[in-house]
C-alpha cells in the first residue's frame, strides 16, 4: 500500500494563523483527525463507524468546501485578490494546495515502483496544476470521503486499482505527516494544546489495532 518515502525534505514555510476562533476546526487537526478515522475504518477496528461519520461530516467535509470555496485565493497570480474570504478560510486553502504538491514526492506506490522512475509524479499523484484542477480533486476527496461514509466503500478495500481512492487515503496521509512540521507563530499554544487533545482522542480508540500500516 501507498508509504511515506523516507528522507524527504520539504519547505515549512507556511505560517499557521497565529489565533483560530476554534481551534478544532485548523487544517492541521481536521486532516490529522481525519487521518486517523480513515486508518481505523480501513483496518475495520470499529464496529460502529457512526462517529467517525460525525466527524466526517461536521468537520473534513467543511474543511473541504471551505478549500474548494476559496480557491481563488491560491490561483491568483497577481496577488490582487480582494475576495471576502478571512484568513483562516484561505489558509484552508493553501494547506490543502500544498499537501496536493507534495504527494507524488512523499509517497511510495509498490504496484508502480517496477514502472518507469517518476509514474507517480506524472500520473495518478500529480499536483493540480489549475484552479479547475484543484477544484476537481478537492470535489474528488469528497466524493471518496462520502463513499466510506455511506458504507459503499467497503473497510480493507484494495486502493491499488482505485486511483480515486488511493489519492484520497495519500491526501489524508501525507496531511498528517507534514502537519507538525509547518512552523508555529508565537501565541498558538491554544492550537497545539487542542491538538494534543483532539489526538488522544484518535489515539484513545487506535488501541490494539495491529494493521494499520497497511494504508
Amino acid at each position: 500500500m501507498p508509504d511515506i518515502e523516507k528522507g524527504q525534505s520539504f519547505s515549512n514555510e507556511f505560517q499557521r494563523t497565529s489565533k483560530y476562533e476554534k481551534p478544532e476546526r485548523s487544517p492541521f487537526i481536521v486532516t490529522g483527525q481525519t487521518y486517523g478515522l480513515l486508518k481505523l475504518y480501513h483496518a475495520n477496528a470499529l464496529p460502529n463507524f457512526s462517529q467517525g461519520r460525525d466527524y466526517l461530516q461536521d468537520y473534513t467535509f467543511p474543511y473541504l468546501t471551505t478549500a474548494e470555496k476559496t480557491s481563488d485565493t491560491v490561483f491568483d497570480k497577481t496577488g490582487a485578490f480582494k475576495g471576502n474570504a478571512d484568513l483562516e478560510s484561505r489558509e484552508v486553502a493553501s494547506h490543502a494546495y500544498i499537501i496536493f504538491a507534495w504527494l507524488p514526492d512523499m509517497t511510495r506506490i509498490p504496484t508502480v515502483s517496477a514502472l518507469k522512475d517518476g509514474f507517480s509524479r506524472r500520473g495518478m499523484l500529480r499536483a493540480p496544476l489549475t484552479q479547475r484542477e484543484y477544484k476537481l480533486r478537492i470535489r474528488e476527496l469528497k466524493v471518496e470521503l462520502a463513499k466510506i461514509a455511506t458504507g459503499i466503500t467497503k473497510p480493507k478495500q484494495i486502493l491499488r486499482p482505485k486511483p480515486s481512492l488511493l489519492r484520497t487515503f495519500v491526501f489524508f496521509r501525507v496531511a498528517a505527516f507534514l502537519n507538525p512540521s509547518f512552523k508555529l507563530n508565537a501565541g498558538e499554544k491554544e492550537l497545539v494544546e487542542k491538538q494534543q487533545e483532539e489526538r488522544q482522542n484518535i489515539n484513545n480508540l487506535l488501541k490494539g489495532v495491529s494493521t494499520l500500516d497497511e494504508i
